[in-house]
């Protein structure tokens, strides 16, 4: 058996001994202040948010379907494409790390994400044919749902990496119940609001202050406090590759298939159903 070599002598130059790989450089400590700035204006984001995707969504887009005369497919369609877009998420990750920074691209996808929908609000306006005018909504929520996908995607990376470790799962804890107070509240109001206005007035005030309520939100991500971390440039092909090496990660998507196919059956419809069959009200549907 060969002897093990002999431990360096004491006198040994410190440049002749071996150096242990260099780890990823940390980033340091954000400062107390513009963490308690961001965690503060993260929640007036995310209430401004909310309002806009329970503008966008749920029985006040359905409902603006059926008044368009959208058919059963396309009602579904409204609900299966936001799936759909979810494939941009990987590719929002990659192009996190070749920005290096991710304030700025989440700024921009959430602006494009959301300002779409003006399009929505102004629908009446763009000389569209009636009988074209659900498709154009199909597809523009195609479109949106790739950006804000990729915001979403974004956005958890990079204030996941501000919130402080310890506080984390308290903090976004109370901001997704604080958060949800305001949507059911909007929702309260938006359904008083279309009870009491005709179509399609109702529809596109609601749509465009949701647009509003997102672009302040949009604006506010950029007084948000990025550490100054640099993520490291990214493969593409790993970036699609590597999650599937986690057996956790495979389990979870297995699960997630399972589940988003089981409620997606049924759930485009129950706001149709409700509508047109029950002859609820918005106001009882928000309820």
């Amino acid at each position: 058996m060969a002897a093990l070599p002999p431990p360096p002598a004491p006198d040994t130059p410190p440049e002749t001994l071996p150096t242990p790989k260099p780890l990823a450089a940390r980033a340091p400590e954000p400062p107390p202040g513009a963490v308690r700035r961001t965690l503060n204006l993260s929640l007036l984001e995310g209430s401004l948010v909310q309002v806009f995707l329970n503008w966008t969504t749920g029985s006040v887009i359905i409902g603006y379907m059926l008044h368009l005369g959208a058919s059963a497919t396309e009602i579904g369609l409204i609900a299966s494409v936001p799936m759909l877009a979810q494939l941009a998420s990987p590719f929002a990750a990659y192009l996190g790390g070749v920005a290096g920074r991710l304030k700025g691209v989440t700024a921009l996808t959430t602006l494009v994400g959301r300002g779409l929908w003006l399009l929505a609000a102004f629908l009446p306006g763009l000389g569209i044919p009636e009988a074209r005018q659900s498709t154009f909504i199909v597809a523009l929520v195609l479109v949106s749902s790739f950006f804000q996908a990729s915001t979403a995607t974004l956005w958890t990376s990079w204030l996941g990496g501000v919130v402080p470790e310890a506080r984390r799962g308290r903090y976004f804890g109370f901001r997704t119940g604080a958060v949800g107070v305001v949507g059911m509240l909007a929702n309260l109001g938006a359904g008083w609001f279309l009870d009491r206005v005709d179509a399609p007035l109702n529809f596109q005030v609601v749509l465009g202050v949701g647009v509003v309520a997102a672009v302040l939100g949009a604006l506010l991500l950029l007084f948000h406090y990025e550490p100054p971390t640099t993520y490291p440039r990214p493969h593409l092909r790993a970036v699609f590759r590597t999650p599937w090496q986690d057996p956790n990660f495979r389990k979870l998507l297995v699960f997630g298939v399972y589940w988003q196919a089981s409620v997606l059956i049924a759930a485009p419809f129950v706001f149709s159903y409700f509508l047109t069959e029950l002859t609820m009200s918005f106001t009882q549907i928000a309820v």
